[in-house]
Formats: C-alpha cells, sequence, structure tokens
C-alpha cells in the first residue's frame, strides 16, 4: 500500500445534513474499507463524515464517486501523519469501566488496580476499537456473558483493528485466538497493543480478507465487529466458521431485521440483540450437533 510505511493517511472529510449522514457514511465505508467517523455537533444543522484512506490518489477517487451520486455541501482533503492521530486518541480517549469485566486504559494513563476487573492498555495508533463506541461494547459484553455461562475453547476475532477483542478474548481463558484484518496496519498495531497486555504468546494475528474465502478451521466463539453489508455478504462463511457461537457488531439500526434473518436463514438460532437506537448487535448459537 501507497505510504503505509510511514503510517500516512490521507483523510477525505465530507460536510453533510445529519439526515444524510448514514447513507453517506455507508458509500464513504465501502470505498475505503475502513470504518468512518461522524463528528456532529448537538442540535446543528450540518455534520462531518471523516474516511481514511492509503493515498492522495484513493482519497480523490472517493470524492469523485461520492460527489457523483450524493448531496455534499463541502469536501476536504488532508493529509494525516502519526503524531496528529496520536494527539486526536491521547485527547479523546481515558480510562474507562467496559462491560461487566473489562477496564480499557490508554497506554498514557496509570492504570489503577481494577477489582474484579481485567486491565486492557491500548495504543489505538491508526486503528480503531477502543470500547467507547457501541459496536466493540456490544462484543466485549458479549464475550463476558459467554464467559459467564461458562463457555471455553478457540476465538477468531474478525476485522480485529486494534485487537481489543482478542486480547480481550485471550483475558478470559479463550485458547487458541486468532486475529484476522485486512488492513496490514492494523495488525502491527494490535500486536503491539497485545504486548502492552502481555499477551503476544497468546494470540495469533494474520492479515487476511475473509470476503476472498476461508479454508481454515472452525472456531469455538467468532466476533465479527464489521459493516452490515460486509456481515450481510459473509453470513454463509461466519455461520460455517462459528461452532458454538457467532457475536456480530457495526449493524445500524435499520438494518438489523434483514441482517438477522439471513443469517437465521443459514439454520442458526438468534440468541441475543441490543441497539443503541443507531447501532446494533447480535449473538446467534450454532446448532448442537
Amino acid at each position: 500500500m501507497e505510504n503505509s510505511a510511514d503510517n500516512v493517511w490521507f483523510v477525505l472529510t465530507l460536510e453533510v445534513r445529519p439526515d444524510a449522514a448514514t447513507s453517506v457514511g455507508d458509500l464513504l465505508r465501502a470505498l475505503s474499507g475502513s470504518e468512518p467517523v461522524a463528528i456532529e455537533r448537538p442540535e446543528s444543522e450540518i455534520c462531518w463524515i471523516e474516511g481514511y484512506f492509503h493515498s492522495e490518489v484513493e482519497a480523490e477517487l472517493a470524492k469523485t464517486a461520492i460527489l457523483f451520486v450524493t448531496a455534499v455541501n463541502a469536501v476536504a482533503i488532508r493529509r494525516s501523519d502519526p503524531h496528529d492521530w496520536s494527539r486526536f486518541w491521547q485527547h479523546h480517549f481515558h480510562g474507562r469501566k467496559v462491560s461487566r469485566s473489562f477496564f480499557v486504559c490508554p497506554e498514557w494513563e496509570q492504570a489503577d488496580r481494577q477489582e474484579n476487573r481485567h486491565i486492557i492498555v491500548l495504543n489505538p495508533g491508526l486503528s480503531f476499537g477502543t470500547g467507547d463506541h457501541f459496536t466493540t461494547r456490544f462484543c466485549l459484553e458479549s464475550l463476558d456473558d459467554l464467559d459467564a455461562s461458562g463457555i471455553t475453547g478457540s476465538l477468531l476475532d474478525v476485522g480485529t483493528g486494534s485487537g481489543i477483542l482478542a486480547i480481550a478474548g485471550s483475558l478470559l481463558g479463550l485458547s487458541p485466538v486468532l486475529a484476522v484484518d485486512h488492513d496490514s496496519v492494523c495488525i502491527e498495531q494490535a500486536k503491539k497493543n497485545a504486548a502492552l497486555n502481555n499477551a503476544t504468546e497468546l494470540i495469533e494475528w494474520d492479515v487476511c480478507d475473509i470476503s476472498q474465502g476461508w479454508e481454515r478451521q472452525k472456531f469455538d466463539v467468532v466476533c465479527a465487529n464489521l459493516y452490515g453489508g460486509l456481515l450481510f455478504d459473509l453470513a454463509d462463511t461466519l455461520a460455517r466458521i462459528a461452532s458454538q457461537y457467532l457475536v456480530l457488531s457495526g449493524i445500524r439500526e435499520p438494518e438489523l431485521d434483514g441482517i438477522a434473518e439471513r443469517y437465521v436463514a443459514t439454520g442458526i438460532r438468534e440468541k441475543v440483540r441490543d441497539s443503541d437506537g443507531e447501532w446494533a448487535g447480535l449473538v446467534f448459537e450454532m446448532p448442537r450437533e
């Protein structure tokens, strides 16, 4: 990937009306292959959607495609160096309790001992997944609940990002743990986060685009924090890979019923659904063999 060695990204910022944010965000996600960031202000008549690209050419092509199909008030492309992201995270990311068993703490803060909680230390770098957003929090809570029910065995984390779910699974005793992402930059940052948590030897990492097929073994628990369209397309694959439980997140509320029906059609049973009114998650249980 162009510029990936230097961890330089190009940020495409789009100014849109709040009622168009979801559709523009979905399009930007499809074009960039990564999760866009929405910047909103209460009661404002505009908001901003940011997408992240490895090269300026990719950002320019995405801008042209978006302007061709949708109305955008304003658009800008800027270069983002690693220190820009460091400043962003240090301003927005602070230690917090996430789910029943986890306390997530940034590398630059002192992680005090937490009663009956696992501490996950993170530096997100250029990836996402701090436990603050519903999508990641739902997965952590689901892993918590499965652990409380006595689940053991292996874990596959699809679209690992910062590595937080793989690290959480290893702290709960799931083994072996495999974390995959299509982006090599995310995998490198996730490995660093594993080292911060003394989990380097507990997790296997791989740069892998699961949409191109999966020829490996099944896993007892599969977590896929992706986005709705991709989850819909991957239904047969993910349902086949999971042998006990499948945790899905990154689903927009309007997509929830359709995605749930798509997975139930593969022969698995819906166990849990939850949402915050905008984002949603699902847990499925595999049929007993």
